[in-house]
């Protein structure tokens, strides 16, 4: 009910509110304040822009560069790249691989072994393949894994020759014996 008197009281005297006019000097300063407003949303707008553009500039720059300029191959592509001791390990792993694998083709059983060496010799050829690609600190890493596989190889024949000959005593082995392969030092 209060409200309503409020309302009637106003209504009432609407003309005596409406008489008074602001000055033209209060007028003036609105104006500047609504114009200084809008001249720094407009200064906003126009930066945000600007550094939307830049930015979207940098952003292509970087594709069309990355694009145009591929990333060049790694040099190392042997292991001779990496250390001559590593290149030696490996020659003579591979000597004693290929003297055992001898050995073992002339006992009638080899084929048993062949899966075996069949998956050392894949994984040989992938570690190639990523020595190939490797970046700077991996290739010493991945030559490393490389012998161990040769490591791993030779120790498969080497266990294979010595079971046969515990079964078969009249079996000859012309091999160096194992502490050969054992003194090898990675």
């Amino acid at each position: 009910m209060h409200r309503d008197q409020f309302e009637q009281f106003i209504h009432d005297n609407r003309e005596a509110f409406d008489s008074d006019v602001p000055e033209l000097k209060v007028w003036g300063g609105i104006r500047q304040d609504l114009d200084r407003r809008k001249h720094r949303r407009l200064m906003l707008w126009r930066v945000a822009g600007i550094a939307a553009a830049v930015i979207g500039l940098l952003f292509c720059g970087v594709a069309l560069g990355g694009y145009l300029n591929p990333p060049m191959p790694h040099s190392v592509v042997s292991i001779d790249d990496i250390g001559a001791q590593y290149a030696a390990q490996e020659a003579a792993y591979q000597q004693e691989i290929q003297q055992k694998y001898q050995q073992l083709v002339s006992y009638e059983q080899a084929g048993a072994v062949q899966q075996d060496l069949k998956h050392l010799d894949a994984t040989i050829a992938e570690l190639r393949k990523e020595l190939q690609a490797a970046p700077p600190g991996k290739a010493e890493d991945i030559v490393k894994d490389l012998l161990e596989n040769y490591r791993a190889k030779v120790y498969i024949l080497e266990r294979v020759l010595n079971r046969i000959q515990m079964a078969d005593p009249d079996f000859e082995s012309t091999s160096p014996k194992k502490a050969d392969t054992d003194d090898r030092v990675l």
